[in-house]
Protein backbone atom coordinates (compact mmCIF):
# COMPACT_ATOMS: atom_id res chain seq x y z
CA UNK A 1 0.00 0.00 0.00
CA UNK A 2 2.83 2.37 0.91
CA UNK A 3 4.57 1.60 -2.40
CA UNK A 4 1.39 2.38 -4.36
CA UNK A 5 0.97 5.66 -2.48
CA UNK A 6 4.62 6.55 -3.12
CA UNK A 7 4.29 5.82 -6.82
CA UNK A 8 1.13 7.90 -7.04
CA UNK A 9 2.89 10.76 -5.29
CA UNK A 10 5.87 10.57 -7.62
CA UNK A 11 3.56 10.45 -10.63
CA UNK A 12 1.33 13.30 -9.41
CA UNK A 13 4.05 15.70 -8.27
CA UNK A 14 5.11 16.91 -11.76
CA UNK A 15 1.45 17.42 -12.69
CA UNK A 16 0.75 19.40 -9.52
CA UNK A 17 3.89 21.50 -9.98
CA UNK A 18 2.98 22.21 -13.60
CA UNK A 19 -0.50 23.36 -12.60
CA UNK A 20 0.98 25.52 -9.84
CA UNK A 21 3.41 27.16 -12.26
CA UNK A 22 0.60 27.88 -14.73
CA UNK A 23 -1.57 29.39 -11.97
CA UNK A 24 1.30 31.65 -10.84
CA UNK A 25 1.98 32.72 -14.42
CA UNK A 26 -1.68 33.46 -15.07
CA UNK A 27 -1.95 35.41 -11.81
CA UNK A 28 0.83 37.75 -12.91
CA UNK A 29 -0.58 38.31 -16.41
CA UNK A 30 -2.32 41.64 -17.15
CA UNK A 31 -5.78 40.28 -17.86
CA UNK A 32 -8.43 42.52 -19.35
CA UNK A 33 -10.39 42.46 -16.10
CA UNK A 34 -7.31 43.50 -14.12
CA UNK A 35 -6.44 46.38 -16.46
CA UNK A 36 -10.00 47.66 -16.58
CA UNK A 37 -10.20 47.84 -12.79
CA UNK A 38 -6.75 49.43 -12.58
CA UNK A 39 -7.66 52.15 -15.10
CA UNK A 40 -10.91 52.77 -13.24
CA UNK A 41 -9.38 53.07 -9.77
CA UNK A 42 -6.59 55.27 -11.08
CA UNK A 43 -9.17 57.80 -12.27
CA UNK A 44 -11.74 57.68 -9.46
CA UNK A 45 -11.06 61.22 -8.26
CA UNK A 46 -11.59 62.72 -11.74
CA UNK A 47 -14.57 60.78 -13.16
CA UNK A 48 -17.64 62.93 -13.73
CA UNK A 49 -19.76 60.56 -15.85
CA UNK A 50 -19.71 56.79 -15.31
CA UNK A 51 -21.05 54.29 -17.86
CA UNK A 52 -22.44 50.93 -16.69
CA UNK A 53 -23.69 47.97 -18.70
CA UNK A 54 -22.87 44.85 -20.67
CA UNK A 55 -21.18 44.48 -24.06
CA UNK A 56 -23.70 46.85 -25.70
CA UNK A 57 -22.34 49.74 -23.63
CA UNK A 58 -18.77 48.38 -23.61
CA UNK A 59 -18.61 48.55 -27.41
CA UNK A 60 -21.17 51.31 -27.91
CA UNK A 61 -20.24 54.25 -25.65
CA UNK A 62 -16.92 56.08 -25.99
CA UNK A 63 -16.48 58.61 -23.13
CA UNK A 64 -13.74 60.43 -25.08
CA UNK A 65 -16.62 62.21 -26.86
CA UNK A 66 -18.14 63.44 -23.60
CA UNK A 67 -17.80 67.09 -22.60
CA UNK A 68 -17.06 65.94 -19.05
CA UNK A 69 -14.50 63.40 -17.88
CA UNK A 70 -16.09 59.99 -18.39
CA UNK A 71 -15.24 56.36 -17.85
CA UNK A 72 -16.86 53.23 -19.29
CA UNK A 73 -16.87 50.46 -16.67
CA UNK A 74 -19.23 48.27 -18.71
CA UNK A 75 -17.96 44.81 -19.60
CA UNK A 76 -18.82 41.63 -21.48
CA UNK A 77 -21.94 39.94 -20.04
CA UNK A 78 -21.99 42.36 -17.09
CA UNK A 79 -25.34 42.15 -15.29
CA UNK A 80 -27.25 44.70 -13.24
CA UNK A 81 -26.04 42.90 -10.12
CA UNK A 82 -22.40 43.75 -10.90
CA UNK A 83 -23.36 47.26 -12.00
CA UNK A 84 -24.95 47.78 -8.60
CA UNK A 85 -21.93 46.38 -6.73
CA UNK A 86 -19.62 48.79 -8.56
CA UNK A 87 -21.85 51.76 -7.75
CA UNK A 88 -22.31 50.87 -4.08
CA UNK A 89 -18.62 50.13 -3.51
CA UNK A 90 -17.11 53.13 -5.33
CA UNK A 91 -19.69 55.92 -5.10
CA UNK A 92 -18.11 57.57 -2.07
CA UNK A 93 -14.67 57.46 -3.73
CA UNK A 94 -15.76 59.55 -6.75
CA UNK A 95 -16.02 63.13 -5.45
CA UNK A 96 -16.59 64.71 -8.88
CA UNK A 97 -19.22 62.27 -10.12
CA UNK A 98 -22.18 64.08 -11.70
CA UNK A 99 -24.07 61.35 -13.57
CA UNK A 100 -24.17 57.57 -14.01
CA UNK A 101 -25.46 56.03 -17.24
CA UNK A 102 -27.22 52.74 -16.46
CA UNK A 103 -27.68 50.65 -19.60
CA UNK A 104 -30.84 48.53 -19.68
CA UNK A 105 -30.55 46.31 -22.75
CA UNK A 106 -33.07 43.97 -24.37
CA UNK A 107 -32.19 41.15 -21.97
CA UNK A 108 -31.10 43.03 -18.83
CA UNK A 109 -34.18 42.55 -16.66
CA UNK A 110 -34.29 38.78 -17.18
CA UNK A 111 -30.61 37.91 -17.04
CA UNK A 112 -27.85 36.87 -14.70
CA UNK A 113 -24.37 35.92 -15.85
CA UNK A 114 -24.57 32.41 -14.36
CA UNK A 115 -27.61 31.64 -16.53
CA UNK A 116 -25.92 32.28 -19.87
CA UNK A 117 -23.25 30.93 -22.18
CA UNK A 118 -20.86 33.53 -20.70
CA UNK A 119 -21.21 32.07 -17.20
CA UNK A 120 -17.42 32.02 -16.76
CA UNK A 121 -17.48 35.83 -16.56
CA UNK A 122 -18.89 35.53 -13.02
CA UNK A 123 -15.63 34.34 -11.50
CA UNK A 124 -13.28 37.21 -12.44
CA UNK A 125 -15.61 39.57 -10.58
CA UNK A 126 -14.73 37.74 -7.38
CA UNK A 127 -11.03 37.37 -8.24
CA UNK A 128 -10.46 41.02 -9.18
CA UNK A 129 -13.31 42.97 -7.58
CA UNK A 130 -14.31 40.84 -4.61
CA UNK A 131 -17.92 40.68 -5.86
CA UNK A 132 -19.60 37.27 -5.73
CA UNK A 133 -23.10 36.73 -7.03
CA UNK A 134 -25.12 35.06 -4.21
CA UNK A 135 -25.82 31.90 -6.22
CA UNK A 136 -22.12 31.29 -6.87
CA UNK A 137 -20.92 29.01 -4.08
CA UNK A 138 -17.98 30.35 -2.10
CA UNK A 139 -16.13 27.04 -2.36
CA UNK A 140 -16.39 26.80 -6.15
CA UNK A 141 -12.70 26.47 -7.18
CA UNK A 142 -13.28 28.72 -10.19
CA UNK A 143 -13.56 31.63 -7.74
CA UNK A 144 -9.87 31.23 -7.02
CA UNK A 145 -8.28 29.45 -9.99
CA UNK A 146 -7.26 31.43 -13.08
CA UNK A 147 -6.70 28.23 -15.03
CA UNK A 148 -10.15 26.80 -14.33
CA UNK A 149 -11.74 30.14 -15.07
CA UNK A 150 -10.13 30.43 -18.48
CA UNK A 151 -10.38 26.80 -19.55
CA UNK A 152 -13.16 27.67 -22.00
CA UNK A 153 -10.96 30.33 -23.60
CA UNK A 154 -7.85 28.41 -24.52
CA UNK A 155 -6.59 31.17 -26.82
CA UNK A 156 -6.53 33.64 -23.93
CA UNK A 157 -4.62 31.19 -21.75
CA UNK A 158 -1.96 30.61 -24.42
CA UNK A 159 -1.56 34.34 -24.92
CA UNK A 160 -1.17 35.00 -21.20
CA UNK A 161 1.24 32.13 -20.66
CA UNK A 162 3.57 32.70 -23.56
CA UNK A 163 3.22 36.36 -24.55
CA UNK A 164 1.88 37.93 -21.37
CA UNK A 165 -0.60 39.98 -23.39
CA UNK A 166 -4.09 39.65 -24.74
CA UNK A 167 -4.65 40.75 -28.32
CA UNK A 168 -7.76 42.84 -27.68
CA UNK A 169 -6.03 45.07 -25.11
CA UNK A 170 -4.87 47.34 -27.91
CA UNK A 171 -8.54 48.08 -28.69
CA UNK A 172 -9.35 49.28 -25.17
CA UNK A 173 -8.89 52.97 -24.40
CA UNK A 174 -7.95 54.70 -21.18
CA UNK A 175 -11.63 55.67 -20.94
CA UNK A 176 -12.62 52.01 -20.50
CA UNK A 177 -14.31 51.81 -23.92
CA UNK A 178 -13.34 49.02 -26.33
CA UNK A 179 -13.98 49.39 -30.04
CA UNK A 180 -14.72 46.35 -32.20
CA UNK A 181 -12.50 47.53 -35.03
CA UNK A 182 -11.43 50.90 -36.47
CA UNK A 183 -12.08 49.40 -39.90
CA UNK A 184 -15.82 49.37 -40.41
CA UNK A 185 -16.86 46.03 -41.83
CA UNK A 186 -20.28 45.13 -43.18
CA UNK A 187 -22.19 43.24 -40.49
CA UNK A 188 -23.73 39.89 -41.36
CA UNK A 189 -27.39 40.72 -40.88
CA UNK A 190 -28.94 37.80 -42.72
CA UNK A 191 -32.34 36.99 -41.24
CA UNK A 192 -31.40 33.37 -40.59
CA UNK A 193 -28.32 34.30 -38.55
CA UNK A 194 -29.99 37.11 -36.62
CA UNK A 195 -33.06 35.01 -35.80
CA UNK A 196 -30.75 32.35 -34.34
CA UNK A 197 -28.83 34.93 -32.30
CA UNK A 198 -32.02 36.44 -30.90
CA UNK A 199 -33.35 32.95 -30.15
CA UNK A 200 -30.21 32.16 -28.10
CA UNK A 201 -30.55 35.45 -26.22
CA UNK A 202 -34.23 34.74 -25.50
CA UNK A 203 -33.36 31.24 -24.31
CA UNK A 204 -31.20 32.62 -21.49
CA UNK A 205 -33.77 35.21 -20.39
CA UNK A 206 -35.59 34.03 -17.28
CA UNK A 207 -38.79 35.63 -16.02
CA UNK A 208 -37.78 34.64 -12.49
CA UNK A 209 -34.89 37.16 -12.62
CA UNK A 210 -37.09 40.22 -13.11
CA UNK A 211 -37.78 41.15 -9.49
CA UNK A 212 -34.15 40.94 -8.37
CA UNK A 213 -32.95 43.00 -11.34
CA UNK A 214 -35.54 45.69 -10.69
CA UNK A 215 -34.28 45.67 -7.10
CA UNK A 216 -30.69 46.27 -8.32
CA UNK A 217 -31.89 49.16 -10.48
CA UNK A 218 -33.78 50.74 -7.59
CA UNK A 219 -30.82 50.24 -5.25
CA UNK A 220 -28.53 52.08 -7.68
CA UNK A 221 -31.01 54.89 -8.34
CA UNK A 222 -31.64 55.51 -4.64
CA UNK A 223 -27.94 55.43 -3.76
CA UNK A 224 -27.05 57.84 -6.57
CA UNK A 225 -29.85 60.28 -5.80
CA UNK A 226 -28.89 60.15 -2.15
CA UNK A 227 -25.38 61.22 -3.15
CA UNK A 228 -26.78 63.97 -5.44
CA UNK A 229 -25.59 62.11 -8.55
CA UNK A 230 -27.92 61.95 -11.55
CA UNK A 231 -28.92 58.40 -12.65
CA UNK A 232 -29.71 58.14 -16.39
CA UNK A 233 -31.35 54.97 -17.74
CA UNK A 234 -30.65 54.22 -21.40
CA UNK A 235 -31.25 51.54 -24.02
CA UNK A 236 -28.71 51.39 -26.85
CA UNK A 237 -29.74 51.10 -30.54
CA UNK A 238 -30.12 47.75 -32.30
CA UNK A 239 -30.63 46.90 -35.98
CA UNK A 240 -34.09 46.72 -37.51
CA UNK A 241 -33.57 43.03 -38.26
CA UNK A 242 -32.81 42.35 -34.58
CA UNK A 243 -36.04 44.10 -33.64
CA UNK A 244 -37.92 42.04 -36.25
CA UNK A 245 -37.11 38.82 -34.41
CA UNK A 246 -37.09 40.25 -30.87
CA UNK A 247 -39.76 39.33 -28.35
CA UNK A 248 -41.96 42.44 -28.46
CA UNK A 249 -43.60 41.59 -25.16
CA UNK A 250 -40.14 41.66 -23.59
CA UNK A 251 -39.47 45.00 -25.25
CA UNK A 252 -42.72 46.54 -24.06
CA UNK A 253 -42.12 45.28 -20.52
CA UNK A 254 -38.59 46.75 -20.41
CA UNK A 255 -39.86 50.10 -21.63
CA UNK A 256 -42.74 50.08 -19.15
CA UNK A 257 -40.44 49.29 -16.20
CA UNK A 258 -37.89 51.95 -17.19
CA UNK A 259 -40.61 54.56 -17.71
CA UNK A 260 -42.16 53.64 -14.36
CA UNK A 261 -38.82 54.03 -12.57
CA UNK A 262 -38.22 57.31 -14.38
CA UNK A 263 -41.57 58.68 -13.16
CA UNK A 264 -41.26 57.32 -9.63
CA UNK A 265 -37.72 58.56 -9.04
CA UNK A 266 -37.77 61.54 -11.41
CA UNK A 267 -34.87 60.31 -13.54
CA UNK A 268 -34.37 60.26 -17.30
CA UNK A 269 -34.94 57.20 -19.48
CA UNK A 270 -33.39 57.58 -22.94
CA UNK A 271 -34.67 54.84 -25.23
CA UNK A 272 -32.58 54.66 -28.43
CA UNK A 273 -33.60 51.06 -29.18
CA UNK A 274 -35.24 51.82 -32.55
CA UNK A 275 -33.59 55.19 -33.22
CA UNK A 276 -33.98 55.98 -36.94
CA UNK A 277 -30.65 57.85 -37.00
CA UNK A 278 -28.85 54.49 -36.97
CA UNK A 279 -28.66 52.22 -39.99
CA UNK A 280 -27.05 48.85 -40.70
CA UNK A 281 -23.77 50.61 -41.52
CA UNK A 282 -23.48 51.65 -37.85
CA UNK A 283 -23.39 48.08 -36.50
CA UNK A 284 -20.73 45.43 -36.01
CA UNK A 285 -23.41 42.76 -35.67
CA UNK A 286 -27.18 42.75 -35.10
CA UNK A 287 -27.10 44.47 -31.69
CA UNK A 288 -23.62 45.94 -31.16
CA UNK A 289 -22.46 49.26 -32.59
CA UNK A 290 -19.25 49.35 -34.62
CA UNK A 291 -16.47 51.94 -34.31
CA UNK A 292 -18.27 54.65 -36.30
CA UNK A 293 -21.64 53.78 -34.77
CA UNK A 294 -20.23 54.15 -31.26
CA UNK A 295 -18.68 57.49 -32.15
CA UNK A 296 -22.01 58.70 -33.55
CA UNK A 297 -24.00 57.41 -30.58
CA UNK A 298 -21.57 58.80 -27.99
CA UNK A 299 -21.86 62.29 -29.49
CA UNK A 300 -25.67 62.11 -29.50
CA UNK A 301 -25.65 60.81 -25.92
CA UNK A 302 -23.29 63.57 -24.82
CA UNK A 303 -25.52 66.30 -26.22
CA UNK A 304 -28.54 64.85 -24.43
CA UNK A 305 -26.99 64.14 -21.05
CA UNK A 306 -25.16 67.46 -20.95
CA UNK A 307 -28.44 69.34 -21.31
CA UNK A 308 -29.94 67.02 -18.69
CA UNK A 309 -27.11 67.59 -16.21
CA UNK A 310 -27.07 71.36 -16.70
CA UNK A 311 -30.82 71.92 -16.41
Amino acid sequence: MKKIFLRLTIFSLPVILSILIIEIRLSSAPTEEYLKKAYFERNLDSIEILVLGSSHAFYGIDPSYFSMRGFNIAFLSQSLFYDSRIVLNYLKRMPKLKAVIITVSYHSLEYQVCDGFGYFHDFPYYQYWGFRYPEILWYDPRNYSKLLNFYSEGYRVRKMLFKNVIANYSNESRYGYRFNSPVVETADLSEKLVSEQVHVLDYFCLHSRIDENIHYLITMIEALKGARVKPILITIPVTSVFDKFANQQRNRFRIAICNSLARTYQVDYLNYYSDSRFGDEDFYDCDHLNYDGAKKFSKILNDTIMSSIIK
